[in-house]
């Protein structure tokens, strides 16, 4: 049982995927469909919560949309110097800052948007050669 804003949560372990009590009543209160993208919370101090996913533009910073992707919900307040630490933690690197070794560990996960996103500001290619370089 997890507590909330909305009152108890539950949520079960019965194998290696959790599964949650009905959500309806945050999809009402946070005016989102059942089609909507979403993030389930659950913090180390036993709190849930369902927040809606935070969107970019297209031409946005992409390592702001790829927090945002991750669970930030207010990416643009991370400081610069932070970013590649944020991105650690939440893959459980805590304490990496390179971005090659953060850029595996989401590519073991298979987040491709993530890592696209992160390509796409991390990595470059040399004019005249087809290998992306970190």
């Amino acid at each position: 049982m997890l507590k909330s804003r909305l009152g108890p949560q539950v949520l079960r372990w019965t194998g290696p995927i959790p599964q949650l009590a009905s959500v309806r009543r945050f999809l009402d209160e946070i005016g989102i469909d059942e089609y909507g993208e979403l993030f389930f919370e659950v913090r180390s101090d036993g709190r849930f919560d369902v927040l809606p996913l935070r969107t970019f533009a297209s031409n946005a910073d992409p390592l702001r949309k790829a927090l945002a992707l991750i669970g930030y919900t207010t990416p643009e307040v991370v400081p610069e110097e932070r970013i590649a630490a944020a991105f650690a933690t939440a893959i459980g690197l805590a304490g990496e800052t390179r971005p090659r070794r953060i850029l595996s560990a989401y590519r073991a996960r298979h987040e491709a948007e993530v890592v696209s996103l992160l390509e796409s500001a991390w990595v470059r290619v040399p004019s005249g050669q087809d290998r992306p370089h970190l």
